[in-house]
């Protein structure tokens, strides 16, 4: 089965962009990737911070920037004054040659599957890029399912998360440490809040990692962490990988001239939650040694929902469908007992009944109106009586004992023997309601067939090809505008088309 749609923010400072030309050291907009935030920066105890939103900007003809992510759809949002192009798979996207409400670009309809958007420059007047949406995918198609997201802490009560994250010796004389518990991230407002906790460490080795964690019951997970001046390139390896593959590497890069706490370093979609997956983190190529801050794992899990009717959790609930139901021997106690109560009161009534029907001499007739609801979804004509009219399906039993008059049968004998049954009706208690017993799985009618319409025209057979289903494209001037505050990693709850919200 493949997952559903859902939808997720990566901001343009994240470790997992990848720049061309890198942002490594430029320091004009001519000579490449540039960043910059809408409310400048502010200097903190650990450095020059970034504070409100992030742009990265380009002068440089030919700059580029790409994302790589498995699902259907992807929205790019920014500015520019200068046409620019992007590429989809390798192939020209055509789109706006002008941001609209700055939606830089969209491709929507496509299979489910790894794909790779491309936004380059195409002259050397200013692009600016700012996030992308993303839609990936969790859960099944046709299935019902909770979202549930967890947090994981690199750091709990002041020590490192060593229960859940193996922190391995970096080098002969370093190993992971913590990042001041006092530290503060400066607002737009020129307040203060506290940043999460980080673990910290130098990475050297490109053979053996310096970090490695496992991963199960996920759909996706995120590495969250700062990026800061004196970064490089590091190098995560996901085993096993996607689609049968002994495993995946990815190459993510955390470096920024300007320091931000809070980016997405590595992530990963398009996974089993029913396989367990370990990721390893080491250094990249021959740069020498790369340090790495990270404060959290946030991991987004689709999970089944058994029992009818369930209902659709929300972000961050738990699901206690399964605290609330009934073990199977309970619920086939029950059963057992109510199959028997009903079996007593019917040999009962029938006795009754014969009795009287052998003082009057009078047979009960047969195809009379049901005393007991129907079940839904059955024919609203019996096929075995087409005289038969139905009650409204969520009408109450009917008290009436009209029924067809069967052939043979006089007038004035139904008369009599309707006259009875009142009579039988108000002595004694009514029959209880037929009940079913188990008698294993049923059997589904058949799905429909075009064929049983008379004349109708053969349906046109769709596509192999099985797709999420697409949300609409933005349409002119309804993508919403760049919001002034930073975009918070919790607003990847979304589930709808973005350029709708």
């Amino acid at each position: 089965m493949d997952p559903l749609p859902y939808n997720i923010t990566i901001n343009s400072q994240s470790a997992a962009i990848v720049y061309t030309p890198s942002r490594n050291g430029n320091d004009t907009l001519e000579g490449g990737w540039n960043v910059m935030y809408t409310d400048g920066t502010a200097q903190n105890v650990v450095g020059r911070q970034g504070v409100g939103d992030s742009y990265l900007q380009t002068k440089l003809f030919g700059a580029s920037m790409s994302i790589t992510w498995i699902g259907t759809a992807a929205y790019i949002y920014g500015n520019s004054t200068a046409p620019y192009y992007t590429l989809v798979d390798g192939a020209l996207n055509i789109g706006p040659r002008v941001p609209q409400s700055n939606l830089l670009a969209s491709v929507t309809g496509l299979p489910y599957g790894s794909h790779t958007i491309i936004l380059a420059q195409n002259g050397t007047d200013l692009l600016g890029f700012h996030h992308a949406i993303l839609t990936i995918g969790i859960g099944y198609e046709g299935s019902s399912f909770q979202v549930q997201n967890q947090s994981v802490p690199a750091v709990i009560n002041d020590r490192p998360n060593d229960a859940f994250f193996d922190l391995r010796k970096l080098t002969t004389y370093t190993s992971w440490g913590l990042e001041p518990a006092e530290l503060e991230e400066v607002l737009p407002n020129s307040g203060h809040q506290p940043v999460p906790r980080a673990v910290s460490g130098v990475l050297e080795s490109t053979n053996d990692p310096s970090l490695v964690f496992k991963i199960t019951n996920s759909s996706a997970f995120f590495v969250r962490g700062y990026v800061a001046p004196q970064r490089q390139s590091k190098m995560a390896t996901l085993t096993p990988g996607l689609n049968g593959e002994p495993f995946k590497v990815t190459v993510f890069n955390d470096y920024s001239s300007i320091l931000d706490f809070d980016q997405v370093l590595y992530w990963e979609s398009g996974l089993n939650r029913d396989q367990t997956y370990t990721v390893a983190i080491r250094a990249s190529g021959s740069v020498g040694l790369q340090r790495m801050d990270f404060h959290t794992l946030d991991i987004i899990d689709g999970y089944f929902v058994r029992g009818p009717n369930p209902s659709k959790g929300t972000l961050g609930e738990t699901s206690s469908s399964a605290a609330n139901q009934l073990s199977a021997g309970s619920i086939g106690g029950i059963v057992v007992g109510v199959v028997l109560s009903v079996l007593i009161i019917i040999i009962l009534v029938l006795r009754c009944r014969r009795g009287y029907s052998k003082a009057s001499n009078i047979t009960a007739f047969v195809e009379t109106r049901s005393d007991y609801p129907r079940h839904r979804g059955s024919d609203s004509k019996s096929k075995r009586s087409p005289n038969h009219e139905s009650e409204p399906e969520d009408a109450p039993p009917s008290p009436s004992l009209e029924s067809n008059t069967p052939p043979g049968v006089s007038a004035g004998l139904t008369s009599h023997a309707l006259r009875h049954l009142r009579r039988i009706r108000w002595s004694f208690a009514p029959p209880a309601p037929i009940r079913e017993t188990d008698a294993g799985p049923a059997t589904l009618p058949p799905e429909y067939d075009h064929s049983w319409i008379v004349n109708a025209p053969a349906p046109v057979s769709a596509s192999p090809r099985r797709v999420l289903p697409i949300l609409p494209g933005p349409g002119p001037g309804s993508a919403p505008p760049i919001p002034r505050d930073k975009i918070e990693h919790d607003s990847s709850e979304q589930t709808t088309d973005p350029s709708s919200s």
